[in-house]
């Protein structure tokens, strides 16, 4: 009788797998943090001015900017597929949405770093 193994575990994510990689999300996620902030920002802005986009546009777009900079970096790092990287693209255009995207994406890229035994902080992750 043939006794039946279990089968075996899936690998590891690549940013567990690499150092090099944990280095590309502690980077990455300095930039969604500052994005992050950003946003904050010109959601402040819009509300004071009363939405005049004069003010808050500049703040908008440098948030946008920052929040695709830290995805480019972050996505291969945790081994995001071509798809994923496109559609988080998309939606960091959107004010409201890539707020609660990139607080999402900044979620997975700390427990990565965790994984891989970094010290994570409010302004990023750190080396121990």
């Amino acid at each position: 009788m043939a006794t039946r193994q279990a089968p075996p575990p899936p690998p590891p994510p690549v940013a567990s797998r690499h150092g090099a990689a944990l280095e590309e999300v502690a980077a990455g996620q300095r930039y969604l943090i500052f994005a992050i902030l950003v946003h904050i920002g010109a959601l402040v802005a819009r509300a004071a001015s009363d939405g005049n986009w004069l003010v808050f546009a500049p703040i908008a777009i440098a948030a946008a900017a920052l929040a695709v900079v830290g995805l480019l970096r972050l996505a291969g790092g945790l081994g995001l597929s071509s798809t994923t990287i496109a559609l988080l693209f998309v939606v960091a255009l959107v004010p409201v949405l890539a707020f609660v995207m990139l607080a999402m994406v900044n979620a997975r890229a700390t427990k990565a770093l965790r994984a891989g035994g970094y010290e994570v902080g409010f302004f990023g992750a750190r080396k121990p």
